[in-house]
């Protein structure tokens, strides 16, 4: 099954058993027994995810620079390599120096195997149905964030956390080396339309986003956008949701707890915000190919503000499912959206920079969010007023993000290298 089909399940695969399911997901499982019989606190133990998120925030640009070089398949292969080899390494920590380092080693390779360098295969061999490809593709992190910790929590009872990080780091090597070089493929633009025919002639949407593309050598082209006004908009947009969402869901179980809620209601309401993420990105990805990424876009940033303010603000005794539902279809489309956007509004030159620039900052905004959610509370001992700037700088993000779909795409551009098109979908 040589075809863009089996491209489509590689990369469904590559995701998940990327960075986020293999390791973000699955620590937590072997946190209890590591602070056991290590004798750390879990300020500690949380130090391994927040160093992690910021190696892959400093290292998801050269991870796209080199995607751009060699492609997306060696890329993927190296972290296919690597992340088990560092996990594997975790069954050996003896000291906390020694986890965080090995926390960073995690996210600087793990930037390698994130949605940037799996999705910027699909646009190469997907013309039409691009949003749904990279929706289904997406789909992965949500089915390894439910296959890895249930793997990890066997392993973990059968071999102890020592043993346990050894036995899930071989699974990990063996499908994801067999799927990397089975079936991720790279495939060379120019010739895509002259090879056997297995794609539809290009929708009038993708003809102007080819149109779009710098006319520059590559590395020009990187530049070309670091200049441009509206890519950092689109950046800081991106960034806004990331912290309200990543800040919102990682107080959840102190919000819910000053209402009176239990264990088991904030349990239940993870579950409905995972089930929603699933459903946010399959639904996203048809709408993504059939609506304006920039109207679809509005809609899930206005609903990760509105989340937010359900969830913080005391006074709206706002349902805690239903910002739920909220949060999680902003987080299960926001990356569609932020994938396919990037690819129609600047091409494929210096995609693999570009994307992977955008997703390193996002993260930072992940990281940064629950550090001040968690501040503020703090000194004021409420989440009401935080609650509401986050809303507010949410639904601007969203207007924001909306009214760059009613800009002309090279009015930021200088030099005859500049094209002028219609606003892109």
């Amino acid at each position: 099954m040589r075809n863009k089909w089996s491209v489509l399940v590689g990369c469904l695969i590559a995701l998940t058993f990327s960075f986020a399911p293999i390791y973000l997901f699955t620590l937590g499982v072997f946190s209890k027994p590591m602070l056991a019989e290590l004798g750390w606190t879990r300020t500690q133990m949380s130090a391994g995810f927040a160093v992690a998120q910021l190696a892959v925030a400093i290292f998801s640009t050269a991870s796209g620079a080199i995607l751009d070089r060699v492609g997306s398949r060696p890329v993927i292969l190296f972290a296919s390599l690597g992340l088990p080899l560092l996990l594997a390494c975790f069954g050996g920590i003896s000291s906390f120096p020694m986890y965080v380092a090995l926390a960073f080693c995690m996210g600087a390779v793990g930037s390698a195997s994130n949605p940037p360098s799996v999705l910027a295969i699909l646009p190469k061999w997907f013309e039409r149905n691009l949003g749904l490809s990279l929706s289904i593709a997406s789909l992965g992190i949500g089915l390894g964030g439910v296959l890895m910790p249930m793997l990890a929590r066997f392993a973990e009872g059968s071999f102890g956390w020592r043993g346990g990080f050894v036995a899930l780091a071989v699974v990990v090597a063996i499908v994801g080396i067999v799927n990397a070089l089975t079936l991720v493929r790279d495939r060379d633009v120019p010739g895509r339309r002259a090879a056997s025919g297995d794609l539809a002639a290009p929708s009038p949407a993708v003809a102007i986003s080819e149109q779009a593309t710098f006319r520059d050598e590559d590395r020009a082209s990187f530049f070309r956008v670091l200049r441009a006004w509206d890519y950092w908009l689109l950046v800081a947009a991106f960034t806004v949701i990331g912290a309200i969402y990543w800040g919102t869901t990682s107080q959840l179980g102190p919000i819910l707890s000053d209402r009176g809620l239990g264990p088991a209601e904030t349990a239940s309401t993870l579950s409905v915000m995972g089930i929603v993420v699933i459903l946010g990105r399959a639904a996203g990805g048809v709408l993504l190919d059939r609506m304006s990424a920039y109207l679809l876009g509005f809609i899930f940033f206005a609903a990760a503000s509105l989340g937010c303010v359900l969830l913080t603000v005391s006074s709206l005794h706002g349902s805690p499912y239903i910002a739920a539902m909220l949060l999680g279809a902003a987080l299960g489309g926001e990356g569609d959206v932020m994938a396919y956007v990037l690819n129609k509004r600047y091409g494929q030159r210096a995609y693999g920079k570009i994307f992977g620039l955008c997703f390193g900052v996002f993260n930072l905004g992940g990281l940064v969010g629950p550090l001040v959610l968690g501040a503020v509370y703090d000194r004021l001992h409420s989440y009401d007023t935080i609650g509401l700037i986050f809303g507010a700088a949410g639904l601007l993000a969203a207007c924001v993000f909306f009214a760059l779909g009613r800009t002309r795409q090279a009015d930021h551009r200088a030099g005859p290298a500049a094209i002028n098109v219609a606003p892109l979908r």
